[in-house]
């Protein structure tokens, strides 16, 4: 799964934001090298860094072929730092 775009709506940007998550760190981010895990049938999670550096965690669900729908997303944690350090 390649990501060209992010489906954006206020229910997200909103939710992303309680998270103190603003929607242009993760259109950076996917700018970047990223890493991504399958989560569900339909919904990966993409791990990558912010242009200001911030290591960042987003659910996105695939709707087509390169159109993914942000679901959540927030700071990693330690151990989601330590495995992106080590990957990328």
């Amino acid at each position: 799964m390649n990501i060209h775009w992010l489906i954006w709506d206020d229910w997200n940007r909103e939710h992303i934001s309680r998270h103190r998550i603003v929607q242009s760190e993760i259109e950076e981010l996917i700018e970047g090298p990223y890493l991504k895990r399958k989560a569900r049938s339909d919904c990966y999670m993409i791990f990558g860094r912010s242009f200001t550096g911030r290591y960042l965690m987003v659910v996105v669900a695939v709707r087509t072929e390169g159109a993914v729908y942000v679901v959540t997303a927030r700071e990693m944690n330690k151990s989601e730092k330590k495995w992106f350090g080590r990957r990328i």
